[in-house]
């Protein structure tokens, strides 16, 4: 296996627009830079098979910068779609980068930024391309209290806003660490590893990768290498456990910095534990897929109904998009039926594989996709390539709550309906069954 490791700064400028927090958004643009933001890429190539992963200190990309960003990769460094992986940390202190509620009809992505962002992407998959040199790779697991569930299920079985310390959550954190060849103690390389947790530990107007630059910053430091790159993971439903003590443990609260180092050394801590008690050796084996999967819908409000609420100024955007709806019947257009998220699968090793989806799928998701392979490390990931929707369980549907009612923060008509895990992991089984993961 060659591979090598970059990372290039796309922190924005002071005055751009924020993302994450709708009512935050709206009110006003980011007037403070805490720390920085990147792009990190991890190259690889064995076998006459290559793999770029990219991982962003960003909220969410929409599917036509993910177009975007792929195409140029192709022209530039020879990369089909499906080798190349666009992971985003999720972040809600970042600038905004995606079509969601606000960003969809007030305040869209600068073109400026996004282009300085593109052009630190090719940057640094560039550099990791030609810095790349032979590696051994070692695997391991370990699980952290970072992630609890905000599904607090209630006397009725409706989801409430409020932590849920007993609801299971995906507290696996996988990780490949890369060395130099052709000994085991050779300088790190990279670091991959994930978590699956919200990165909203803090609000306000103020720039930062949340904890997620925390732990790469411990991390690196910790391996005396510039090598951390964080994954994030099926992070649905699910915030960090160091701001769940509001009111008793009642509720959540926004948190401070130093709740932000806490929960990022957090993580670093559990990998770095894991390393030390031993990791496996792993072969390397390259392969990639993708596939754009696409999942049933409920039924839609009616015309009346969407008026109704078009009417309404509850929300910064919510009547935003009911107009916009409204506008598709009006000039005969029928409403989306289903919503396309994209699946990919990024084989390492035989032993180590990436299973990806677009959206925000959440814990229950991650732990079925862990459930599909029997053997060796399995990264489920969200957040990558492409904005998509939240991805609850079908288990979750009656239970109504964020997960299950946000879908027209994306834009969709209506949330998903029964069927659509099925066609989700009917797409993992189809990779299963070509030999790629």
């Amino acid at each position: 296996m060659y591979a090598a490791f970059a990372k290039a700064n796309i922190t924005p400028p002071i005055g751009c627009r924020m993302v994450g927090y709708a009512t935050r958004d709206a009110a006003g643009p980011a007037k403070t830079i805490h720390d920085d933001l990147f792009v990190s890429a991890l190259w690889m190539d064995h076998g006459g098979e290559k793999a770029l992963i990219l991982a962003y200190d960003l909220c969410l990309f929409d599917r036509a910068a993910v177009a975007e960003f792929k195409a140029r990769v192709q022209k530039e460094l020879g990369l089909q779609p499906r080798q190349v992986l666009m992971n985003t940390s999720h972040t809600h202190s970042g600038p905004n980068t995606c079509r969601w509620t606000v960003g969809a009809f007030i305040h869209p992505p600068d073109p400026a930024y996004m282009a300085k962002v593109l052009d630190a992407t090719i940057d640094a998959a560039r550099r990791a391309r030609d810095a790349a040199k032979p590696v051994l790779m070692y695997a391991g697991w370990t699980t952290t209290k970072l992630p609890v569930s905000r599904r607090k299920i209630d006397a009725q079985g409706k989801a409430q806003w409020a932590p849920a310390p007993d609801v299971p959550v995906l507290n696996s954190a996988p990780f490949l660490l890369m060395r130099e060849s052709p000994n085991a103690d050779g300088k790190p390389i990279c670091l991959l590893y994930s978590v699956s947790c919200h990165p909203s530990t803090i609000n306000g107007h103020a720039i930062s990768a949340d904890y997620p630059g925390v732990a790469n910053r411990v991390l690196d430091e910790a391996l005396g290498a510039s090598c951390a790159m964080f994954l994030q993971g099926c992070a649905g439903d699910t915030k960090a456990s160091v701001i769940a003590d509001a009111d008793g443990g009642a509720s959540w609260r926004y948190g401070d910095w130093e709740d932000v180092e806490r929960a990022g050394r957090m993580v670093a801590d559990n990998v770095l534990a894991a390393m030390k008690q031993g990791t496996t050796q792993v072969a390397p084996s390259v392969a990639a897929a993708i596939e754009d999967v696409q999942l049933p819908l409920a039924q839609p409000p009616s015309r009346a109904e969407l008026a109704a609420i078009a009417s309404k100024r509850e929300h910064p955007s919510m009547h935003l998009w009911a107009q916009s709806q409204v506008d598709l019947l009006d000039k005969g257009q029928p409403l989306a039926t289903h919503a396309p998220v994209v699946v990919q699968a990024i084989r390492i090793s035989k032993g180590v594989r990436i299973i990806a989806i677009e959206g925000e799928p959440v814990a229950g998701i991650g732990r079925r996709v862990e459930q599909q392979f029997q053997q060796g490390i399995t990264f489920p990931l969200g957040y990558s390539n492409g904005q998509g929707l939240y991805i609850p369980t079908e288990a979750m549907l009656p239970e109504g709550g964020y997960e299950v009612e946000s879908a027209w923060e994306y834009g969709f008509p209506a949330p998903l309906a029964v069927g659509f895990e099925s066609a989700l992991f009917t797409a993992i089984d189809r990779f299963k069954a070509v030999g790629v993961v």
